[in-house]
């Protein structure tokens, strides 16, 4: 007799017993060392490829930067946006992630500086600026001050 078929009989009396470990039901597995779901940590991983073998692929290493930054990963976020502004350095965007890098390690100076460079640029999301989470840290600080008053006065250049 096959052990594989359920011992019933009647309709359905030769079918396939279900195996308990087949579900519809979608699971979410952690990498234990990284806390990261296996979608995640393929995608950083399929990144980290795609930028190793095109280190100039902006939009990859966009999308690694905001990885890196995602799961805490502050210097190596750094260093992809220090990378960005070398390969867009008219990129008022890539000016504003620069900045939110260095206030995530607590580089304020450094971050003020590419701050008012993207608002140099064109950057004027005042809104997204005095919520951004990633600017908390320079958000008390005369200087971002004094970058908003500039932006809501019209003037990017420093003044």
């Amino acid at each position: 007799m096959n052990r594989d078929v359920d011992q019933k009989s009647g309709p359905g009396a030769f079918a396939p017993k279900r195996d308990p470990r087949l579900t519809l039901q979608p699971r979410l597995f952690e990498l234990s060392s990284t806390h990261q779901t296996n979608d995640e940590h393929f995608e950083r991983k399929f990144l980290e490829e795609v930028v190793s073998s095109d280190p100039c692929y902006e939009e990859a290493l966009m999308v690694l930067g905001h990885v890196y930054t995602r799961h805490g990963e502050y210097e190596k976020g750094l260093a992809i946006d220090r990378r960005l502004v070398r390969l867009r350095p008219s990129d008022p965007t890539a000016y504003y992630n620069l900045a939110c890098s260095h206030c995530l390690l607590g580089q304020n100076d450094d971050a003020l500086t590419a701050l008012e460079h993207a608002v140099s640029l064109g950057y004027r999301d005042v809104v997204h600026m005095m919520k951004d989470p990633d600017l908390a840290s320079i958000r008390q600080d005369t200087r971002f001050r004094k970058i908003m008053s500039r932006i809501i006065a019209g003037s990017p250049a420093n003044s």
